[in-house]
């Protein structure tokens, strides 16, 4: 494997060139939260050759929420083979795919790529190196393999309401919001199925329609999806 050679050999003539992945090579890597964030930085780690562990605290996917996926977000996921585990992702003119169905394609390519997953773990806090022993997680259950797992880098990526210890928060959010979710059970009729899938309509793709809408109801959305 040619990207091996480069990082493995010293006096190859690219060897300088590549010095930042080299660095990724020898680091063990803890990464919190297995959303669509932490998934896709897991992934690229271990792309970097570095040893990845991942914690997530519930023990299945369970958001149903549908994501407008950008363009160049759409050919990330396609060169990482989306399209192989989820066979209908951005077909024909959808550009949207629910958070669940993309957390799965995105744990299939942690897990081939040799991302250690932990699911049902709780982060508790960092244990500060001593003596021979690196920097270790506090987990619960304390049982977990991934206790005594040894890092060099932590990110978090648990979502913005939870902030590790030790680390400083800037949310860069104008200003707050109300989201209204309702969820309808899917009876897998003929009619249903024929009713077309939209990724939403958000305030950057149509101001116009949310400025009437402002004006019509006293209502500021920033997307219906």
């Amino acid at each position: 494997n040619q990207k091996f050679i480069i990082l493995l050999q010293p006096h190859h003539p690219l060897f300088h060139s590549f010095s930042f992945l080299i660095g990724f090579f020898f680091f063990s890597c803890l990464v919190l939260g297995a959303g669509p964030c932490g998934l896709r930085t897991a992934i690229e780690l271990s792309l970097l050759g570095a040893q990845v562990v991942l914690l997530e605290k519930r023990e299945d996917f369970s958001r149903n929420n549908v994501l407008h996926l950008w363009p160049y977000t759409i050919i990330d996921l396609r060169e990482l083979g989306a399209k192989k585990f989820y066979g209908k992702f951005c077909s024909g003119t959808l550009d949207h795919i629910s958070i669940r169905q993309l957390q799965l394609i995105l744990l299939k390519v942690c897990l081939l790529l040799g991302v250690e997953v932990h699911t049902g773990v709780e982060y508790k806090g960092l244990i500060e190196p001593s003596g021979d022993k690196g920097w270790m997680a506090k987990l619960q259950p304390q049982s977990n393999p991934a206790a005594s797992f040894q890092f060099d880098v932590f990110i978090s990526a648990g979502g913005g309401r939870f902030v590790p210890d030790g680390f400083k928060h800037k949310e860069m959010r104008g200003k707050l919001a109300i989201g209204i979710t309702a969820n309808f059970i899917n009876g897998n009729t003929a009619a249903e199925a024929q009713v077309p899938e939209i990724s939403g309509v958000a305030r950057i793709y149509n101001q116009k329609f949310f400025q009437d809408l402002l004006n019509e109801t006293g209502t500021d959305q920033k997307s219906n999806t």
